[in-house]
């Protein structure tokens, strides 16, 4: 088995965790937008999107540190993926 490697994360990497993470402060508005329409059942999805995005940050950058920089990237595409898929969901 290789021996995985801990690396020093660059800050331009930071730097782009955070852009992913700053979407997730819109669920109190997506909260009140869904309450205004007759859809509850997708509050469920929003209050799921929050866990989401905190441990998918918290593996993708994991995943650069440890040398997995290929899963790292897809982590990143999957999570900019599930905010557009959000959007649309709510509106």
């Amino acid at each position: 088995m290789d021996e995985l490697r801990s690396e020093k994360i660059p800050y331009w990497f930071w730097l782009l965790l955070l852009l992913i993470v700053l979407p997730m402060f819109l669920v109190p508005k997506y909260v009140s937008d869904i309450e205004a329409s007759e859809y509850e059942i997708k509050k469920f999805f929003i209050w799921l999107y929050v866990p989401y995005v905190v441990i998918g940050a918290l593996l993708t950058a994991l995943c650069y540190r440890y040398g997995r920089r290929v899963m790292a990237w897809i982590l990143y595409v999957l999570m900019v993926l599930t905010h557009v898929a959000m959007y649309y969901l709510v509106y």
